[in-house]
């Protein structure tokens, strides 16, 4: 993935239609490369936002303009609707990607995500001061607009090293902690 990290170079958003905080399928053989992606454009210095691929073309639209996404990585079945909220949104149709399984030939006019592999590569961004790591936005999460359209929420890189630092730690809790994999 470090190839998406020299396409990405932190110079845009990629929203995905195709997977959100819930799957469509368990099963899904593509589920293997959505963390991957993701975190190849976090470590890029980019931002990534996941979106609902239930989402209807205007849910879709407002949410890659108030992210502010330019670039789109989509599952096939959902092109006609992604398409239609790019264009909306102002995404360029040369930044909309297909996301299929690398085996698989893509068959539509738009490339395969696969393509931002042929980039080149370059290291992870990084860096180790505080407050730039308190600061700069990982990930933009839509809220769930109980009271009105949805918003986003920004995650900072710090957010997410706190969050593994309090699932691993090795100190007693005052509750219990059960670990879901771990049950069976």
């Amino acid at each position: 993935m470090a190839s998406i990290c020299h396409f990405t170079n932190g110079s845009f958003f990629l929203a995905s239609t195709r997977i959100s905080s819930h799957y469509e399928s368990v099963a899904n053989h593509q589920q293997i490369y959505y963390p991957a992606l993701s975190l190849a454009v976090i470590g890029a210095g980019g931002q990534f936002t996941g979106s609902n691929p239930a989402y209807t073309v205007r849910e879709l639209a407002h949410h890659l303009r108030i992210s502010k996404a330019d670039v789109l990585i989509t599952q096939s079945k959902n092109l006609d609707n992604a398409v239609q909220a790019a264009q909306e949104a102002g995404i360029s149709q040369d930044r909309i990607f297909i996301f299929n399984d690398p085996k698989e030939a893509c068959t539509h006019t738009f490339p395969s995500w696969t393509t931002l592999l042929r980039y080149g590569q370059a290291d992870w961004i990084s860096f180790n001061d505080k407050h730039r790591s308190e600061s700069t936005t990982a990930v933009l999460s839509s809220t769930s607009g109980t009271t009105g359209l949805p918003k986003m929420a920004a995650r900072s890189h710090m957010s997410f090293v706190a969050e593994h630092y309090a699932m691993t730690r090795e100190s007693q809790k005052p509750y219990r902690v059960s670990v879901f994999h771990n049950q069976f």
